[in-house]
């Protein structure tokens, strides 16, 4: 399968990766690379992932650990869409900020 980042998502990424690179340029660098890698994994298994609290009746949302960090994404057709990056310890996106529909 294909994986897409979205937009939001890649905005997620370079939000985390600055307020990490603050503290540690380093370990920033290396904890993009690795959540870049283990997003591309999810071409290959995307519905070993569970499913997470933000999921619906509208739309499946799945979940895939990065350290303190959850992948949300959805799959449809051959495509992973990266919907969200998000801390886990933040509170789950609300309705209105997932998406209504596949993308």
């Amino acid at each position: 399968m294909n994986v897409e980042i979205t937009a939001l998502a890649d905005a997620n990424l370079e939000e985390i990766y600055l307020h990490i690179r603050q503290e540690s340029p380093g370990r920033a660098t290396e904890w993009r690379t690795g959540l870049l890698k283990a997003a591309q994994h999810l071409g290959l298994f995307p519905k070993r992932c569970p499913f997470a609290p933000e999921s619906g009746p509208e739309i499946e949302i799945r979940q895939l650990v990065y350290g303190e960090y959850r992948i949300l994404f959805t799959v449809a057709k051959d495509t992973v869409y990266v919907l969200h990056i998000r801390h886990g310890a933040r509170q789950p996106l609300r309705s209105g900020e997932t998406p209504s529909e596949k993308p």
